[in-house]
């Protein structure tokens, strides 16, 4: 069996939080990550973002997700919580932006997936997608999308 490689291999964030996520995210960088995912909901994308600065690679280097929380999910905060994160991150863009947790009822669901849209028609995302969806979500994102 072939070896995956670092760069190969995405570097998740999720417990970390403060100075231990700055410098475990350097940490995998340094040992030749190049996928890193964060979230909303971990509250560590500026921790990231110093990471990424310090480590002094090129943007397209490196790919990074985040994910859009709960909480912002909704016709007014959607978007201004992503505009939000990629100020966190000192990025212009990320390489893929999910829905955390897709919201149970369709018109609501639809509008996420409008907005994920919009974020990458924006250039604020290059990918956008669902966690956690059950395969009906999964479905319906794709119906709605503009892709």
């Amino acid at each position: 069996m072939e070896h995956q490689q670092a760069a190969d291999l995405i570097f998740g964030t999720w417990p970390l939080k403060g100075d231990a996520t700055r410098e475990a995210t350097e940490m995998a960088l340094d040992v030749g990550y190049r996928r890193i995912d964060t979230a909303q909901w971990y509250e560590n994308e500026a921790e990231v973002g110093d990471a990424l600065r310090s480590a002094g690679l090129r943007r397209d280097d490196v790919r990074i997700t985040t994910k859009v929380k709960p909480d912002n999910i909704g016709p007014d905060r959607f978007l201004p919580s992503v505009r939000e994160s990629l100020d966190m991150l000192g990025l212009d863009r990320v390489d893929l932006l999910l829905m955390h947790w897709p919201v149970r009822d369709d018109a609501g669901f639809c509008q996420t997936i409008e907005a994920l849209n919009e974020a990458r028609d924006r250039g604020w995302t290059t990918t956008i997608g669902i966690s956690n969806a059950t395969t009906a979500q999964m479905r319906r994102a794709v119906e709605v999308t503009n892709a």
